[in-house]
């Protein structure tokens, strides 16, 4: 699982100038902010095979000016939007964007709320694929048995360039660890052994373009 600047496996979701009914003006960070999230979950098999990867990921506008406070923001879709699902707010006009990709409030006599606690999310988007040209990440297994332990190897090959994912964990389910926990050897990042789930949970902060990283471990 991760999160990701920017969006898979292009940029998905480009801002154009934002501007307001009748009225153009220089945006400013002063003005208006937008944030915008994006989680990644994959599932791989033992021999690095996707299973099932989903992409979510929103975005939201926060207005400090009044005056941008019924912005209109034109969106211009990469090539990989394609197999996303788009969900704008309800607040906003379902025609505007099915047709021109536009977020623009439904009733412009009721704007966006003013202020840093009036953060409004606009759109939402959503991906669930077994395509592996979607996944970021490459994972390769190395079992081996040694002096009666089971040695494994695991490497991450970050695929995507100009791709940044943060935050990222990566589960490795050991099963057949009845009691104890598998005793690290080298890891590039941190480890936590959920013992509940049976799982080796690998924390890596921030992979980017060409990254990629090593954690060995045993198991009696």
């Amino acid at each position: 699982k991760s999160n990701s600047e920017p969006l898979l496996p292009a940029p998905v979701l480009r801002l154009l100038p934002l501007e307001e009914p009748q009225k153009r003006f220089k945006s400013s960070l002063s003005q208006w902010w937008y944030f915008a999230q994006e989680k990644i979950s994959v599932q791989l098999s033992r021999e690095g095979g996707l299973k099932k990867m989903l992409v979510s990921g929103d975005l939201s506008v926060q207005i400090n000016d009044p005056d941008c406070a019924r912005i209109v923001v034109h969106a211009q879709l990469g090539d990989g939007s394609r197999a996303f699902k788009f969900r704008p707010h309800p607040k906003l006009d379902a025609a505007a964007w099915n047709g021109q990709n536009v977020l623009a409030l439904k009733d412009p006599e009721k704007p966006y709320p003013v202020g840093a606690s009036n953060k409004q999310g606009i759109i939402k988007w959503r991906l669930t694929t077994t395509d592996e040209s979607f996944v970021p990440l490459s994972l390769n297994f190395w079992p081996n048995e040694e002096n009666g332990k089971s040695v494994v190897s695991v490497e991450y090959t970050m695929e995507k360039e100009g791709l940044t994912l943060k935050d990222v964990c990566i589960a490795i389910p050991i099963k057949e660890l009845s009691s104890g926990q598998p005793e690290i050897a080298l890891c590039d990042g941190e480890t936590v052994w959920d013992v509940q789930d049976r799982q080796l949970r690998w924390h890596v902060d921030e992979i980017s373009t060409d990254g990629s990283g090593t954690l060995e471990f045993s198991v009696p």
